[in-house]
Order: C-alpha cells, then sequence, then structure tokens
C-alpha cells in the first residue's frame, strides 16, 4: 500500500470488496477503446475491447460494447466458454466470483460451471479456499442506543453450522425497538467453495478475509478479528480494518499503530501515527503531522530508515517507490538508492516494470530504471500475468 491520501486507512476497508464488485476494470471508462500490452510494450491481445480488466491467475474480464455483456478471457485472449453474465470479479485458484444480471452473485468454475449459485449480494473469495457471502438487509436499529462504535462488536457472536434462527445476533447488532429507524446491515456465511455454510453472523457493516486463516469484521466503526472456526480473537476493537501479511497486521488503537501476530498479542508496540502491511520483512511507518514523515520499521518495530520521506510505498519485488523534495525514485531493503528521484509519481513493481509518471504520461521501468516502455498514458494499471489494459484514447 503506499501512502500517498490521507484517507487509506478507509481504502484498507474497502479493498477486498472493491476488487469484486469494480469487476476489476481498473481504469476503464466508456467510448474508449482497450488492447493488452505485454511487459515490453507489445501488442498481446489485439481487443479491441470496449472495456478491460486486469489479468488474474491467468483469466481477465472484458467487454465488446456497452450492453453490459461480460466476457471472461484466458491470457492468449481466447474467450473461455462461461454462461451469458453482466459482472465478474478477480480469478482465484481457478474460481471467478461472477453475476447474471449485476445484481446477485454466485461463483463460477473456469469450465462455466455454476459451484456456488448467483443469489448473494456480494460474494468475495478467500485464498484459504473458503468463500464470503454476503446478504444485505434492511433492519430496525434502535436510535435510542449509545453513540455507534460506544458498544461496537464487544457483543458480536458468530454461529456455526446450518442451524441459526438469528436472535442473538440480531440483539447483538441493535436491531431493535419502538424507537428504531432503518439501516442496511450484512448476514454474512462463511462457506466452502460449493456453498455449505461453515459459521455465520447477521447484522454487522463488512466482513473480509484478513489472511493467515483469520476474517475481520466491521460494525459500527470498529473491527474485530475472528478465527477460521468464528471464534473471535481477543477482545480488542480497532479503529479500523486488519490485514496480516508476513504473519504480522498493522492495527489502529486509540489513534496509534501497532502490530499483532495471528493470536491477537501485540508484538509492535502502538507507538506509531501510520504503518502499513509488511512487504520484505519491512512496514512503512509514518509519524508527525501535519507534516508527516515516513520510514521503515523491521518486524521487531525497530526503526531501520529514519523518517526522511515525504512518501513511501510498500516493498515490491525488492524495490519501494519513495518520494523526497517532490520527487519519486526507488531503495532497496538496505536503504540504498538504486533509481533516481525523478518521478512526478511511481508504483509499485509487478512483473518485472513499475509504472512511473514524468509530467502528464505514465510509462513503465524496470528494476535498473531503464526505460521498457516509454510515457505515452495518461492512465495505467498494474501488470499481472505480463498483460495491462491500456486504453488506446489516453495515448
Amino acid at each position: 500500500m503506499g501512502h500517498l491520501c490521507a484517507d487509506m486507512k478507509t481504502y484498507r476497508i474497502f479493498t477486498l470488496l472493491a476488487a469484486v464488485v469494480s469487476l476489476g476494470f481498473g481504469c476503464s471508462r466508456a467510448n474508449n477503446t482497450y488492447i493488452y500490452l505485454d511487459n515490453q510494450g507489445r501488442t498481446a491481445i489485439k481487443g479491441p475491447f470496449y472495456y478491460a480488466s486486469e489479468f488474474s491467475d491467468g483469466i481477465a474480464a472484458v467487454r465488446f460494447d456497452n450492453s453490459g455483456d461480460t466476457f471472461l478471457i484466458d491470457e492468449a485472449g481466447h474467450q473461455l466458454k462461461m454462461p451469458h453474465i453482466k459482472a465478474a470479479g478477480r480469478c482465484e485458484a481457478g474460481k471467478i466470483p461472477a453475476s447474471p444480471d449485476g445484481k446477485k452473485w454466485g461463483v463460477l468454475s473456469v469450465t462455466g460451471e455454476w459451484l456456488i449459485q448467483p443469489k448473494y449480494s456480494l460474494v468475495a473469495l478467500c485464498d484459504n479456499g473458503r468463500v464470503i457471502l454476503e446478504e444485505r438487509v434492511l433492519v430496525q436499529c434502535d436510535t435510542n442506543q449509545p453513540p455507534a462504535g460506544s458498544s461496537g462488536l464487544k457483543e458480536l457472536t458468530a454461529s456455526s453450522g446450518r442451524e441459526d434462527n438469528g436472535q442473538q445476533q440480531e440483539q447483538s447488532a441493535g436491531m431493535l425497538n419502538n424507537s428504531a429507524k432503518k439501516v442496511w446491515k450484512s448476514n454474512i456465511s462463511i462457506a466452502n467453495v460449493l456453498g455449505v455454510m461453515e459459521w455465520s453472523v447477521k447484522g454487522v457493516d463488512v466482513c473480509y478475509y484478513a489472511g493467515e486463516n483469520r476474517y475481520c469484521i466491521g460494525n459500527n466503526g470498529y473491527f474485530m478479528l475472528f478465527d477460521e472456526h468464528g471464534i473471535s480473537i481477543g477482545t480488542n476493537r480497532y479503529d479500523y480494518s486488519v490485514s496480516f501479511r508476513e504473519g504480522l497486521a498493522c492495527v489502529r488503537l486509540a489513534h496509534k499503530d501497532g502490530c499483532i501476530d495471528v493470536f491477537g498479542r501485540l508484538v509492535i508496540p502502538y507507538a506509531f501515527d501510520e504503518l502499513s502491511p509488511f512487504h520484505c520483512g519491512l512496514s512503512v511507518a509514518g509519524k508527525g503531522w501535519p507534516n508527516r514523515r515516513f520510514g521503515y520499521i523491521d518486524r521487531h518495530g525497530n526503526i531501520v530508515m529514519d523518517f526522511q520521506f515525504e512518501n513511501a510505498r510498500d516493498f515490491s519485488e525488492g524495490l519501494a517507490a519513495v518520494s523526497k523534495n517532490g520527487k519519486y525514485g526507488y531503495i532497496d531493503v538496505s536503504g540504498h538508492n538504486v533509481i533516481d528521484f525523478k518521478y512526478d509519481l511511481a508504483r509499485d513493481f509487478h512483473d518485472g516494470v513499475a509504472a512511473v509518471k514524468i509530467g502528464k504520461l505514465y510509462g513503465f521501468i524496470d528494476s535498473h530504471g531503464r526505460e521498457v516502455i516509454q510515457p505515452s498514458f495518461e492512465r495505467v494499471d498494474d501488470f499481472h500475468n505480463n498483460r495491462i489494459p491500456i486504453r488506446l484514447s489516453a495515448k
């Protein structure tokens, strides 16, 4: 995650969900023509497409016109045989969130079979072989209850198996009495890839997979962790969503960031104004306000690079984009400057290349700073599976 805007904490909450509901269409816009390039700038898939998504697990979603009909293609541009769909999410391990009408979602196999029938408000695939199934419901919440977050998720419980009348969960979520108003909440089920429910929780705001067989559930502005059986991990209610990376998760309490392990134990004290998930054994750390500066800490909380950068991104493929004096360059995990500070913006490395911006246009460089695709595009995504969708009208 990069530190390029003040609202990145909010962004963390919705990353997984947005990956599904946005169809993964990155910079796609109406009335434009898309093709795919490889990481040498050569045309890999001619199209042309009306919409084109990033590749994931060797599959991308495309549209040929503005009818909304969505098709799946492989890295060679061949269409996969699928039922009629209007939307699709990112493929994970041969499974694809998809919707026949853009409203109800299920899960398709790469051979076009519905593994989970399209009857949910949202589905999200997890890398532990589970699926999050969400049903949005309009419920009553007591307006005389304490302010949002004062009780938070402390009373939240999960139920296991198929039998559940929902009474305990509804009361713990505050869906009650005569002074109630109606609000949208979510009923969540954690299921296997065939849709068989393993545990569930009702009346929450959001649930997503946090990595390491952990789930993060948010309600009334606070977040708690649950294990693969739906058992809460500790009693802490965190100020923003939790995602594990390399065995640790950055969490916030009382306006400070620290890190916990998968058992909820604090391993890095709440001493930082901002922390980012670990990559290559390092986390971006921020201090100060309003003139925040960034450095890097290791897994023990030791500062290994001083708070010297105006902005800093996570490490990817051994390099991280950082900025000084309004210009971006790249450093290695030892803190050595390996690519000069000369770019107006710089992104993470994917498939051996990174997007960099000079003036108003993006191009791509390799890990030695050599230009592999000259700056020609106003908007770009990142490379995945050695493919990137490019809007031709943006040249």
